[in-house]
């Protein structure tokens, strides 16, 4: 009996010490381990350091990719980390274009004995990289012009009070003239630059002294025949640049009718002050000359494509071998578009090919016959029907059909062409800092879109006064790359000819237009924004005022449509995990 006492208690003491050593073992395992992950942790803290040392980034999108390759190794008192990360195209459908995949892998000294394999634990992570929906920009910035890679003509009674940029030709027509003051504010003198020979075809046409001014404008200024100027103009004061451009650049001469009866082009015989001269061409500037400054514009407007998709020899030129094209990027970083469709919501029109996204700038959002997307739908039925709202991380695209509001935030990209066919007795409105990006072409016939409206039924028109329409809170901006010579999708009911790439007929619109083609202005439109032909013409055929506010900021895919690609930016980290 003694004996097996004994031998039980043996194997009790025995199971005791076993387990009490296992669980020491155990628990120096998991304290192991957990040291692990604390290292791991920290190694990732590490690698969000560089991350947000190194951003935002200026034009590197999505970001210098051996910030974090190849890893690196930290040492603690406790052991030591291996931490590292790579750039990635984000899924489908995340709500931003590339990410950073950060992984981090802690070890320490596995504590069961020295030929055990060290203990080890990862975390790994996800840093969004993103484009913002709003660039900040400035007054050289091509988004604050009417510019035009060849020819820049006013075919009517307007008076152009925004600054203008023609690298060919600028052709003043009818009564047609350039403001001195952007906005006729006269705290902001106007600039215009042109590349080639200024055509002044009647004698109307002038470069400053548009505006009649009041008691503080001298009686010697020469002003428009509807100011009354006194004959013989009486002596001048000497530099008095009061109803002045701020500059006037003209590289290749002029031709003007107040000058030689428009006969023969000459070098530019600027307004004197004094009069001295027997004859001028009407054009007063406080700077002039026949160099344009470099600096005149940040950047000359580029429009390329497709890189890195197969080219489109219909589209923009194409990028260099390896050099992200202008769509090409804006494919895929688009807020809204092939690569990010809506999160919640939906649209009544795809943004690329009907299967998704095909990988492919090919116009296959309105193929050849079939009619381009209208933004702003409307027909039979109540009027929610017709409405339609899509979301996903950073865009929107929202056609409230009830109150006649579009709102458009972040890039929007959509592979074909579009058009906005809502009439001005509609009063519909747009919200938002958004750029549409079109592979195809853009259209309004008798139709209207403004920030703000002024006056009712069909002779709404955009409220063009002081201060009615703010940039820095709403500003939409169109972006078409095709042609009206392509097919008849693009020519949108014979309205978009061969050469074009917007057309606004009898249409009101208060926005930034850009085009790789022709932009048209016609048919008593009226157009308040930045047009900018990027290889091509500019024709704006209204009467009037051509004016816009100054832009500040700018939504960013407009911008890096002709541009430099915007800031490249991170959000928090997300998607943890690991073992």
């Amino acid at each position: 009996m003694a004996l097996g006492i004994m031998l039980v208690l043996t194997i009790v003491l025995t199971t005791v010490i076993t387990f009490t050593a296992s669980g020491a073992r155990d628990s120096k395992r998991v304290n192991a381990g957990q040291k692990a992950t604390a290292l791991a942790e920290a190694g990732l803290g590490n690698a969000l350091a560089v991350l947000n040392q190194n951003y935002p980034c200026v034009e590197c999108y999505p970001g210098v990719t051996t910030l974090l390759t190849p890893a690196r190794t930290t040492t603690y008192t406790t052991g030591s980390v291996d931490w590292s990360g790579v750039i990635a195209p984000a899924p489908i459908g995340s709500g931003w274009s590339y990410q950073w995949n950060l992984t981090s892998r802690g070890r320490v000294t596995n504590p069961t004995g020295p030929s055990a394999s060290p203990v080890v634990r990862t975390v790994r992570a996800v840093v969004p990289i993103i484009i913002p929906t709003v660039t900040e920009i400035g007054d050289n910035n091509p988004l604050n012009f009417i510019y035009s890679k060849l020819d820049l003509t006013f075919p009517q009674s307007v008076d152009v009070a925004s600054p203008i940029y023609a690298t060919r030709d600028l052709y003043l027509q009818n009564s047609s003239a350039i403001s001195e003051f952007i906005g006729n504010d006269p705290s902001s003198p106007n600039r215009a630059a042109v590349g080639g020979v200024m055509h002044g075809e009647q004698n109307a046409n002038r470069f400053g002294h548009v505006n009649c001014g009041g008691p503080t404008e001298p009686a010697c200024i020469l002003k428009p025949p509807n100011c009354g100027a006194p004959s013989p103009v009486p002596a001048c004061p000497p530099a008095n640049n009061t109803y002045s451009l701020g500059e006037i650049y003209v590289v290749g001469g002029c031709k003007t009718r107040a000058y030689d009866n428009y006969s023969a082009i000459h070098s530019c015989r600027y307004g004197d002050i004094t009069f001295a001269q027997p004859k001028i061409d009407q054009l007063w500037g406080v700077t002039t000359g026949s160099v344009i400054p470099p600096d005149f514009l940040d950047y000359t407007p580029q429009l390329t494509c497709c890189y890195p998709y197969p080219n489109n020899a219909l589209l923009a030129p194409a990028a260099g071998p390896g050099v992200y094209s202008n769509m090409g990027r804006l494919y895929e970083t688009a807020h809204l578009g092939p690569r990010s469709p809506c999160t919640t919501g939906s649209v009544p029109f795809t943004f690329d090919g009907a299967g998704g996204p095909d990988n492919l700038i090919n116009n296959s959002a309105t193929p050849t016959g079939t009619p381009a997307i209208n933004l702003t739908p409307r027909g039979v039925g109540a009027a929610s029907v017709w409405s339609y709202e899509c979301r996903s991380a950073q865009g929107i695209l929202k056609w409230d059909n009830q109150n006649k509001k579009l709102t458009v935030e972040g890039t929007v990209f959509i592979d074909g062409s579009a058009t906005i066919d809502s009439p001005p007795n509609a009063q519909a409105t747009v919200a938002g800092q958004g750029a549409l990006i079109l592979t195809g072409t853009f259209m309004m016939k008798n139709s209207l879109m403004c920030v703000k409206t002024v006056g009712s039924g069909m002779g709404t028109v955009c409220d063009g006064t002081a201060g009615a329409w703010d940039p820095d809170l709403s500003s939409f901006i169109v972006v078409a790359d095709g042609d009206g010579g392509y097919d008849t999708t693009q020519n949108q009911g014979n309205t978009v000819l061969s050469g074009d790439g917007i057309v606004l007929k009898t249409s009101k619109f208060q926005g930034g237009l850009i085009a790789n083609k022709d932009i048209e202005v016609a048919t008593t439109s009226e157009m308040q924004g930045p047009m900018i032909s990027v290889y091509n013409d500019v024709t704006a055929g209204q009467t009037g005022l051509l004016t816009f506010p100054p832009l500040n900021f700018a939504p960013s895919g407009g911008n890096s449509a002709i541009g430099p690609v915007p800031t490249a930016q991170i959000l928090p980290p997300r998607q943890f995990g690991g073992g």
